[in-house]
């Protein structure tokens, strides 16, 4: 129970720090928290969003609805920071593992009455995300060799994938793809120090 108060709070916390990041103008643009990438930051986003829903849809009514208020406020904290990120394949994992989700709390019963409560808690931080802070998903570009850290990303996979078939069965060594890369290197590919 301390444990799930402390995970809470830790993501509430990170939450709205990354919010502010934001909304003052520090850093890039984008949530990123206390991370120099926002692709970690959305990844720990990801990994305290699903405990804190689930928490959400099971958690008993008590007198005061001060628990569920407060989950409902550390979950929307959470969802706005985890949008804020802008990050295309962090909000994607989001995205996939949300029906999955959906279906497995649909099918326990417990959570089926607030169901609703998660889906509107999680269009509201998508909004203040997107028209309070202006960091918007739909904002960044899908055509993917258009987008120079993308295209980067897509030419280091080609070059791993030359690497595979160089070393196919007991591959180069734990830690060598640096060492490698040079001799696989798009030539293009002159934005990235192979890591």
């Amino acid at each position: 129970h301390h444990l799930r108060a402390a995970l809470f709070l830790l993501g509430a916390v990170l939450a709205v720090w990354a919010v502010w990041q934001v909304a003052h103008h520090i850093g890039y643009g984008y949530a990123q928290g206390p991370f120099e990438d926002r692709n970690v930051f959305v990844a720990l986003m990801n990994l305290l969003w699903f405990p804190a829903a689930f928490v959400l849809l099971t958690v008993k009514k008590s007198r005061y609805h001060f628990r569920l208020f407060a989950i409902s406020m550390a979950l929307f904290m959470i969802s706005t920071g985890l949008f804020a990120t802008t990050s295309r394949g962090g909000i994607a994992s989001w995205v996939l593992l949300c029906p999955v989700f959906l279906w497995a709390a649909y099918r326990n019963g417990q959570g089926r009455k607030r169901m609703a409560l998660l889906v509107l808690l999680v269009v509201a931080a998508y909004l203040c995300s997107a028209l309070l802070l202006n960091a918007s998903i739909a904002d960044r570009t899908f055509a993917l060799s258009q987008d120079a850290s993308a295209h980067a990303r897509m030419q280091l996979w080609q070059a791993g994938m030359q690497m595979v078939a160089a070393h196919p069965l007991i591959g180069s060594g734990w830690g060598t793809f640096a060492h490698y890369y040079p001799a696989y290197r798009v030539p293009q590919e002159n934005i990235t120090a192979g890591f």
